[in-house]
């Protein structure tokens, strides 16, 4: 299931020749990224309110990264939030100087904030400020903060900024900023 998933990803990205040189908006990959995730999940219910002050156009050749880095943040959300039903997600992009500033903030349920997991999300801060995550990269689980942050230093050649954390017990947020130069 999860190959079907990710094979009908892959031709999402098939583009024709005359296309491939058109930019595309960061809103078509938060939508495909979207889709991948609430099909893998099976959360037909999935639909982030999304608010777009500033829709960043980038060059098509990133759209699978771009993608990619949604991909991981919905993938947490749909791995972490503990919710009953699919959790309660605002997006907010808006221009913040020569940079866009993406938000993605989250429900979490009940059961998820505790000091453990706030350990947790700090020991993962730290690894990536002394570039300690690196050989968590290979592998699957508990690794999704580390592979947006490899996605945003190395794939996007350090365009763009993370931060994430807790807003209050019931929120989790990550919060991108993208350089409009990429």
């Amino acid at each position: 299931d999860l190959s079907h998933v990710a094979n009908r990803i892959v031709d999402w990205f098939q583009l024709p020749k005359e296309e491939s040189s058109k930019p595309f908006a960061l809103s078509f990959a938060i939508t495909i990224a979207q889709e991948s995730v609430k099909r893998m999940y099976g959360y037909d219910e999935l639909r982030p309110a999304v608010q777009i002050n500033e829709d960043l156009l980038l060059p098509n050749l990133l759209l699978p990264r771009v993608v990619s880095l949604f991909g991981n943040i919905f993938d947490n959300i749909a791995r972490h939030a503990r919710t009953p039903k699919a959790p309660t997600i605002v997006i907010r992009s808006e221009s913040a100087g020569d940079e866009v500033r993406v938000v993605v903030e989250n429900e979490v349920g009940p059961d998820v904030f505790s000091h453990s997991v706030c350990e947790r999300i700090e020991q993962i801060q730290s690894d990536i400020q002394q570039g300690a995550y690196r050989s968590s990269l290979s592998r699957e689980g508990g690794t999704g903060l580390h592979k947006i942050h490899k996605i945003l230093t190395r794939d996007l050649e350090g365009a763009g900024d993370l931060r994430f954390g807790f807003r209050d017990p019931q929120t989790f947020f990550v919060e991108i900023r993208l350089s409009k130069e990429l």
